[in-house]
């Protein structure tokens, strides 16, 4: 018999001398399978879920009817049977569906706690050790130095016994602290150098053959330690690229194979914006139609992050452009593929995991250290992403950008209780002219033309 069960109505039913069903017209979708209740003859009462695949009828047990824990309610059942009508409008097959889901979870459970078991034993101190045998190897003198700061300042500490692969770069930092406390700043500098050079040899130890296999067991993926200061003197924060020096590493940029060749290029192409702000794009943030993407910027002391709007225009609106097809393309493999994609918003997560930061760092390295290599050198000394950052904002000043235009455009800290309360105007005008000029900019350094003999100075809130 078929209606709309209620919890009244449930209770009227009595048991017969054989079991029988009621099915519940509120319970699935009509023709995907049908929300029954089976009454006992014992008066037990419990759910069934009825679906075909051909002319073969399939009955799948959900439950005993009943309030509480290890019981299903009339409006749980009905919950349980819209899920697996939709399994069975994009399967047929419920009952082989979810076999094969509890198998891959099981598998996916295998894989964790392998993993877990792993990295339970692949330790900063094994990490550290290692890297000591490997110095030991190559007949370096250094081995001997490096086995006494790890044994000084990491294995009497609480991260010795830590996942090596765990420790980020904030714990590497506070590894550090006790060194700056004490002044020893040397002895902080060789301790982050040797763990930076072991990070580094676990890192890539996943795609360098050369390097022994126990390296790769660590699984490290990202080097911590990239993006933590050393704790000496401050270096002087001056350091810009001359023209030359910036069109040899845009050259470079453009050269990279690797998903931080995105987010590096756009920075650039949009006047030295924090790659790290552009590493975390969402589809959800760009709006073609009106020309604009929506960067976040968490630095300083905010609660939130700050919402930083952007003119998409020029080189960079294609790659945008390019960036959100990629992303339908993987959306669209995961769908086919029956899995789920972790972040499907962002638009750098190739792998379906997002791109760590310190990747980034770690290319503008690279970039550096194969331009001052170079026959003849392709840069004067050393450079940071913060350099590159810093030269964009002076030749902004150069081409006649005013210093409110610049920091309404890169984010800088905005002070004064009339900007931070009340100064809601966002400089759309202002930026999209800025970057036009900047834009112009780059385009004759990597073209290496000459500057030009005359700087037109733009007009609006620019003094």
């Amino acid at each position: 018999m078929k209606r709309l069960l209620t919890a009244r109505s449930i209770a009227a039913l009595k048991p017969g001398s054989a079991r029988y069903y009621v099915s519940d017209t509120g319970g699935s979708t009509r023709g995907n399978g049908t929300l029954l209740l089976a009454i006992d003859p014992s008066g037990r009462r419990s759910w069934i879920f009825r679906y075909s695949v051909g002319e073969a009828k399939t009955r799948l047990k959900l439950g005993l009817y009943g309030d509480g824990e290890g019981y299903l309610s009339l409006e749980q059942a009905r919950k349980r049977a819209g899920e697996l009508s939709g399994i069975h409008d994009e399967h047929r097959d419920v009952r082989a569906f979810i076999d094969r889901q509890k198998k891959r979870e099981q598998a996916e459970q295998r894989a964790r706690e392998k993993a877990q078991a792993t990295a339970a034993e692949h330790t900063l101190e094994k990490l550290c050790n290692l890297y000591v045998d490997r110095l030991q190897a190559a007949g370096k003198g250094a081995a001997r130095d490096a086995a006494n700061v790890f044994k000084n300042w990491v294995f009497q500490t609480e991260y010795a016994s830590l996942p090596a692969a765990q420790l980020s770069s904030e714990d590497i930092a506070d590894l550090l602290r006790p060194l700056s406390a004490a002044r020893k700043l040397r002895s902080s500098g060789k301790l982050r150098s040797y763990l930076r050079s072991a990070y580094q040899t676990a890192v890539k130890a996943r795609s360098d053959g050369s390097i022994p296999i126990e390296w790769k067991a660590f699984n490290v993926r990202a080097n911590p330690v990239a993006d933590v200061p050393t704790l000496g003197k401050a270096r002087t924060l001056n350091r810009t690229l001359n023209d030359g020096e910036l069109a040899a590493y845009l050259k470079r940029v453009r050269a990279l194979e690797s998903v931080v060749r995105g987010p590096l290029l756009l920075a650039s192409l949009w006047a030295g914006q924090r790659a790290q702000q552009v590493l975390r794009l969402r589809a959800a943030d760009v709006d073609l139609k009106a020309g604009t993407v929506l960067l976040f910027d968490p630095k300083g002391k905010r609660t939130a992050p700050r919402p930083h709007l952007l003119p998409l225009i020029g080189e960079a609106k294609q790659i945008v452009e390019r960036l959100l097809q990629e992303r339908q393309a993987r959306i669209a493999r995961a769908k086919e593929e029956n899995r789920t994609l972790r972040e499907p918003d962002l638009l750098f997560a190739p792998t379906d995991r997002p791109t760590d930061a310190t990747s980034l760092s770690g290319a503008v390295g690279d970039i550096c250290k194969a331009m001052l290599a170079a026959d003849p050198p392709e840069a004067s000394g050393p450079f940071s992403m913060r350099d590159v950052r810093r030269t964009a904002e002076t030749k902004l000043a150069q081409l006649g950008i005013g210093k409110e235009v610049r920091a309404h455009l890169l984010s800088h800290g905005i002070f004064g209780i009339q900007d931070q309360a009340y100064n809601r105007y966002e400089f759309a005008p202002e930026k999209n002219a800025a970057l036009t000029t900047w834009l112009a900019e780059l385009a004759r350094i990597e073209g290496g033309e000459p500057k030009a003999s005359n700087v037109i100075q733009m007009p609006g809130r620019l003094a």
